[in-house]
């Protein structure tokens, strides 16, 4: 829906989801509750969601390293049924404009 003034559409709350996430839960760790609370409300809809590639990427590293393969494959085809979740391509572009902020850690 656009604003008449403004001319810029009203967006709703969206969630960055990390690794951390998606890990709480195949790993079964002290917030595996919580977090599967939280990618219920993406999976069904009623939140928004989006998780970029280098996220997908570094769960599959994780799980691999952790030969949790049958959890893995799991994943990855339950992203599909996420119908709140958006998945972001990074480009090189996007990591050349993120080199300048790692020189910023301390």
């Amino acid at each position: 829906m656009k604003s008449p003034s403004s001319g810029l559409k009203k967006c709703s709350t969206m969630y960055l989801v990390d690794t951390n996430i998606f890990l709480e839960v195949l790993l079964l760790q002290d917030k595996t509750e919580e977090c599967e609370n939280f990618l219920d409300l993406i999976r069904s809809g009623k939140k928004t969601g989006v998780v970029t590639d280098f996220t997908i990427h570094s769960t599959i590293v994780i799980m691999y390293n952790l030969n949790r393969l049958k959890e893995l494959k799991i994943f990855l085809s339950s992203l599909t049924a996420y119908k709140g979740l958006h998945i972001y391509h990074t480009t090189i572009s996007d990591e050349i404009n993120e080199a300048p902020l790692l020189s910023h850690r301390t």
